[in-house]
Parts: structure tokens; sequence; C-alpha cells
């Protein structure tokens, strides 16, 4: 147990207000969201990153270049290519 986490976010802005009825997290994925939830860096780590294009650039770089892009946030937290996967 415990090797698979699975987090939703919902939200149209990185600060959304509450939605009524959703118990999950609300707003963007961003950096502190990565820290609290994801499995830090480690050889036996698999990071999946999907989303829209934005999402990609921000996290880890486009789509398509299967390397972490340096400057972004999974490169900042000491990910590398290895430890995760665009898809």
């Amino acid at each position: 147990g415990g090797r698979v986490k699975i987090v939703h976010v919902v939200g149209t802005k990185p600060d959304q207000e509450p939605i009524p009825g959703w118990e999950g997290e609300l707003g963007w994925v961003d950096e502190d969201k990565i820290k609290k939830f994801c499995f830090p860096p480690a050889p036996d780590v698999l990071t999946m990153v999907c989303g829209v294009p934005g999402l990609y650039e921000i996290m880890c770089g486009p789509r398509t270049e299967p390397e972490v892009k340096a400057g972004t946030v999974l490169d900042k937290l000491g990910y590398t290519s290895q430890m995760m996967s665009k898809m």
C-alpha cells in the first residue's frame, strides 16, 4: 500500500474560491502542491504530469520533450527525467 497517490485539483484560477460540494484541492497545481502531495525525488519515484500546455511549461517543459526543462518546478525540486513521465 501507499505506492500510488492521486490528488484531484479543481480550479479556473490559482486562488480558486471554495466550490459547494467539492472536498478536494482547489486552484492550480503548483510548487506548494507538488511539495505537499508528491513523493520526494528518489530513484524509485515516478511523477506523472498530465494537463494543458501551460502546466507542462511551468512544471517540466514541453510534453514533446522527454527531459525535465531547466528552471521548471520539477527541476527546481530535484526531479530528473527518469523520475517523471509526461502523459
